[in-house]
């Protein structure tokens, strides 16, 4: 993790010596030309004046330009010129070309193939170059230009100018330069970094740690600098505003929270009371169911005893109250025997089970009984359906409840169909029982009702109440779901779905 001071420092510090090696690299290459030009004009100069010395001693011994000798007066001039460190070598030739003169003395008398002479010959002007190498390796400056005797021309003089001293000055002043940039580039780095730190990553480290406390939900604190010139400025007011919206809401998202809380806690305790309430009512119900199916046999039962109690009661008649005694006694059983079945829990250890077979079995078993006899059985069972784990016991409860809820609502004779399929779902597959009858019907007043205990829609004394209630626990209990579509005077269709053995845990 690099600091805005150190990210800063550096980009600084790297944009500055780009600067710095551009601005060298230029006024370097300035001076360095600067020195040169003025290395070509002393060149000029120098040669101008050896001209002179030239055309003087030629007009002392103008025969020397068509007889040369090696102690001739132009010979003299050029060796003191190379005494005089004036140049390093020097050639004379006249107009054929011819060399009259040259220090050192390598091609006196013989026509020179020098191009540069040959050029000053032709163009009649004085023609500087700089050579950064000659033969020997060091620089030098080149001089060639027409010598002049009476007006016009006599020939022509190549000057050989060493630079040594002026390199050595050129590197010099690259040196200073070098040096007075870089120190120059230091002090503005230190400036520089100074500014950035003060202006830019001094308050922008102090919007860092505000905005790291509201991050933290430290909302309290605002920055105590504040100004419109800048970016930085209009930053830090923007942030001020939006810390204060933060307050404020705040402020009022808890003050809705409070309030949130006290409504919860008051549906909380609505929510008691209403199930309370329900209870109480749950228990009402079931307590007046009981008192009906039990206190009205009883009651029963009571006046029959006391009738057999009174004299003058035949034997026939005293057979049957006592068979209607007994009718009243069975009933109070079936009514205990079936609140029983209600309110006791299943069979602790589940088994697989075929519900194909379970229900042949209660289809055979009530097709005999004379209740049955108008009934027409219709069975579709599903071939290589899969089991089902589940309490055998229950699930055969479960099916002669419905089915004998079918004969009931077809006292005139009917068709009760049963089906079983086996449905695929996204978290495996399930098998589906539908028990349909072609009844009365259930009113659509009735239907969120129906599995209720002790609700019943039968003649009294026809029934308790308790059958669908224990069609309904006993799906619950295996893990299912129970739904019923019914059509008043079209009759009625329950649909079980239960899951299947792979898919039960």
């Amino acid at each position: 993790y690099l600091s805005l001071r150190t990210t800063i420092f550096w980009n600084v510090l790297v944009l500055m010596l780009i600067a710095i090696a551009l601005v060298s690299a230029v006024v370097i290459r300035i001076t360095e030309r600067e020195i040169f030009r003025e290395a070509a004009e002393a060149g000029t100069a120098a040669f101008t004046a050896v001209c002179v010395s030239l055309s003087a001693a030629l007009l002392q011994n103008p025969e020397v330009l068509e007889h040369p000798t090696p102690h001739a007066e132009p010979a003299a001039v050029l060796a003191d010129c190379v005494r005089t460190g004036v140049c390093q070598r020097a050639v004379l030739v006249n107009r054929r070309g011819t060399v009259i003169a040259q220090i050192p003395a390598e091609q006196l008398g013989t026509l020179s193939d020098d191009r540069d002479l040959q050029s000053a010959l032709a163009a009649r002007s004085v023609v500087t170059s700089i050579n950064t190498q000659s033969v020997a390796g060091d620089p030098y400056l080149l001089v060639t230009g027409p010598v002049m005797l009476q007006g016009s021309d006599a020939g022509a003089l190549k000057l050989v100018i060493p630079l040594n001293k002026t390199v050595a000055r050129a590197r010099t002043a690259s040196r200073l330069i070098l040096l007075y940039t870089c120190v120059n580039g230091l002090l503005l780095l230190g400036i520089g970094y100074f500014l950035m730190s003060r202006y830019v990553a001094a308050p922008l480290k102090k919007l860092t740690r505000l905005t790291e406390n509201i991050a933290a939900g430290d909302v309290g604190g605002l920055p105590l600098f504040l100004s419109e010139k800048n970016e930085i400025g209009k930053l830090t007011t923007a942030l001020r505003t939006m810390t204060e919206k933060l307050i404020a809401e705040r402020d009022t998202i808890q003050a809705h929270a409070r309030t949130l809380a006290e409504k919860n806690a008051q549906l909380e305790q609505a929510h008691r009371e209403l199930l309370q309430s329900e209870k109480l009512a749950a228990v009402g119900r079931l307590a007046a169911g009981i008192a009906h199916e039990i206190g009205n046999p009883i009651g029963i039962i009571l006046g029959y005893l006391h009738m057999l109690r009174s004299s003058g009661v035949s034997q026939q008649e005293r057979e049957e109250y006592l068979e209607r005694m007994q009718k009243e006694i069975e009933r109070v059983h079936s009514t205990i025997s079936d609140l029983l079945a209600f309110s006791q829990p299943a069979a602790p250890q589940p088994a697989p089970c075929n519900l194909n077979l379970l229900i042949q079995d209660v289809c055979t078993l009530v097709k005999g009984q004379k209740d049955f006899r108008q009934i027409t059985f219709q069975l579709d069972l599903a071939e290589e359906m899969p089991l089902v784990c589940c309490h055998e016991n229950l699930l055969r409860q479960m099916l002669m409840n419905l089915v004998l809820n079918a004969r009931d609502a077809m006292e005139l004779g009917g068709t009760l169909s049963i089906t079983t399929r086996s449905v695929p779902t996204d978290h495996g597959m399930n098998v589906t029982v539908t028990v349909t009858d072609t009844g009365v019907g259930i009113p659509e007043e009735h239907r969120g009702k129906i599995f209720d205990p002790f609700f019943t829609t039968k003649e009294h004394g026809k029934g308790t109440g308790l059958g669908l209630a224990n069609v309904h626990r006993i799906v619950e209990i295996e893990g299912g779901t129970i739904t019923v579509a019914s059509t008043t005077g079209q009759g009625t269709t329950f649909t079980i779905t239960l899951p299947a053995l792979q898919d039960k845990k």
